[in-house]
């Protein structure tokens, strides 16, 4: 399963000179601004929801369960936390946003870069205040505990039990088998009244799909913090450190010209806390300067679960890339019906936290619900009217998203990419890797990255075409592409949009260092290093914010870097090697 399409490495200091246009160095100001869209606030729903009757809702289940076998009905008492009902707008208004956002990005529009608040967001493109209060009028009459409302007005979290939303939603709920244990999941479509069917998208939640972290398990680095500190050149190091990537962007140059990421911030989407010490650890072991990690939580501390190692290294390698800039991890607990990643996206959303969110976590578009896909489409459709930069991880599973990444056992998912990756309004970042060369061949030798010896795990670049998105018109179609997928003539979104050198493996490819500790946290640094997409996204994440600060928010980035992949010294191809997993 060859990479179908990549971009090679980008030199960090062409983006900054290039990226935004003439205007874009015009400081823009948050448009506040309601009535953007004319129709946003007309309320859209007639008559009395007790006596409407119901209407079901598709697009509840995935398109094939991946998480095992169906363990019976879930007990009736079980609690159902923080679910989420996403609301849908007006075709009319869905038009109109599509417009927006293409005019925030066009130097001639007098929208150009007039980010938009949460507020003023909901008061153009979100259902009314009055149609939202009925939603959750319904809710409460049925039990449920509904959580304020969003400031944006896209969904609704709520909780109950699973017998209130059986009740509630008419369908039934087991339990079914996933790799972190049995999760509830809804066994059909949902139903609704039918005179609040015109602003429910459907339930996010109960689709049994839990995201899986993007990044490869750590492992031990085999000298000292202080003799990985002293090393010089990027081939003979046993793992990468900032200085040493450094060089291979051409970013040391670049902050020590000053360009460090001052007055920007980079949120971390996460389900697990860190030790904020190994974080302050790295920092001081490799030279860059004292900055306290800032931790927001969403909802209940979820402790250090499944996802500290990629939170540790998001934190440390976003700040390695922007040293200034402030780092924001926002954990949210995983219930056992919302994924505590989606939890944390709605706060760093919704919240506006930072003009750049890194999302290091991968599930493939067929493991989810349509209404769990319509979740992120819809969120990061208001991250790019906000302003916000969103940078996810392409994945580590090759052309096989379904499959779990590192697993040795056969490919039997078929073609697939990370969800969280493949809409239009998100930038999407790979894995290249040095092949047997090592880093010291540059980056003029880059591949893309398979496993070179039998005996290491199956990652591969994560790639290919979604099955959900057409190619947006800023995404161009490689020649070799031109008859479509299939040979249909039909272009879908492809993936990754750039990939950076994140690689590991025990053929030439160190991977990152950073310091990660179990409970109790360390004081020193217990060094380990890892590789994978989601160390990738961390790093572009910090380029984002050197971009930001150099040229105020840009929103949306591949757009630009699109704009820009036709120009000599923008970035260099990756034309060889396959990301086949075995």
């Amino acid at each position: 399963m060859a990479q179908k399409r990549s971009f090679g490495l980008p030199l960090a200091v062409f983006l900054l000179a290039s990226l935004a246009t003439a205007g874009a160095q015009t400081q823009a100001t948050p448009n506040t601004a309601s009535g953007l869209f004319a129709g946003a606030q007309v309320s859209r729903l007639a008559g009395d929801r007790r006596s409407s009757g119901v209407v079901a809702i598709a697009g509840v289940r995935p398109q094939s369960i991946l998480v095992g076998t169906d363990e019976g009905a879930a007990p009736a008492s079980e609690t159902l936390n923080r679910m989420l009902l996403l609301l849908a707008p007006s075709a009319a208004q869905q038009q109109a946003l599509t417009t927006e956002l293409a005019n925030l990005q066009n130097p001639a529009s007098p929208s150009y870069h007039q980010w938009l608040t949460p507020q003023a967001f909901a008061d153009a493109y979100s259902n009314s205040a009055a149609d939202v209060a009925e939603v959750v009028a319904w809710l409460e009459s049925e039990g449920f505990q509904v959580a304020p409302l969003p400031s944006g007005r896209g969904w609704i979290e709520f909780s109950g039990t699973v017998a209130q939303t059986e009740q509630a939603f008419h369908v039934e709920i087991d339990a079914v088998a996933t790799a972190g244990g049995p999760r509830p999941a809804l066994t059909g479509n949902i139903s609704v009244p039918s005179a609040l069917s015109p602003v429910i998208a459907g339930l996010v939640s109960l689709d049994g799909a839990l995201s899986m972290p993007a990044l490869t398990a750590p492992q031990s680095v085999p000298i000292s913090v202080t003799a990985l500190a002293a090393e010089t050149s990027p081939g003979g190091a046993p793992a990468l450190t900032p200085q040493l990537f450094g060089q291979l962007l051409d970013l040391n140059a670049l902050t020590s010209s000053g360009v460090k990421g001052a007055g920007q911030s980079i949120a971390i989407a996460s389900r697990s806390n860190v030790n904020s010490a190994d974080v302050a650890a790295f920092r001081a072991a490799f030279g860059l300067p004292a900055s306290p990690l800032t931790v927001i939580l969403n909802g209940a501390n979820p402790g250090l679960t499944d996802g500290q190692a990629e939170a540790t290294l998001a934190a440390s390698w976003a700040g390695a890339t922007a040293p200034e800039a402030q780092i924001v991890l926002v954990p949210a607990a995983t219930t056992g019906a919302t994924d505590g990643v989606d939890l944390s996206l709605t706060a760093i959303v919704d919240q506006k936290l930072a003009t750049a969110v890194v999302i290091g976590y991968s599930t493939c578009e067929a493991g989810m619900s349509g209404a769990h896909q319509s979740f992120y489409s819809a969120l990061f459709q208001q991250a790019a009217a906000e302003g916000i930069a969103v940078i996810t991880a392409a994945g580590d599973s090759g052309a096989s998203a379904c499959q779990a990444a590192g697993s040795m056992a056969p490919v039997s998912t078929g073609y697939g990419v990370n969800a969280l990756a493949s809409t239009p309004w998100n930038t999407s970042v790979g894995v290249a890797s040095f092949g047997t060369a090592g880093p010291g061949a540059g980056d003029k030798a880059l591949t893309a990255w398979s496993p070179l010896n039998p005996s290491d795990p199956a990652y591969a670049g994560g790639g290919g075409n979604s099955t959900l998105f057409a190619v947006p018109g800023w995404q161009p179609v490689p020649s070799q592409l031109a008859a479509g997928i299939n040979g249909t003539g039909i272009h879908n979104r492809m993936l990754p949009d750039l990939v950076l050198p994140a690689a590991i493996d025990t053929e030439g490819n160190p991977g990152l260092a950073y310091c990660l500790s179990a409970t109790p946290p360390s004081s020193t640094c217990m060094l380990v290093r890892s590789g994978g997409s989601a160390a990738a996204a961390s790093i572009f994440a910090g380029i984002a914010a050197l971009v930001n600060e150099e040229h105020d928010a840009q929103g949306n980035l591949a757009p630009g870097l699109y704009a820009l992949s036709g120009q000599s010294g923008a970035f260099n191809d990756v034309q060889q090697g396959g990301a086949q997993l075995k």
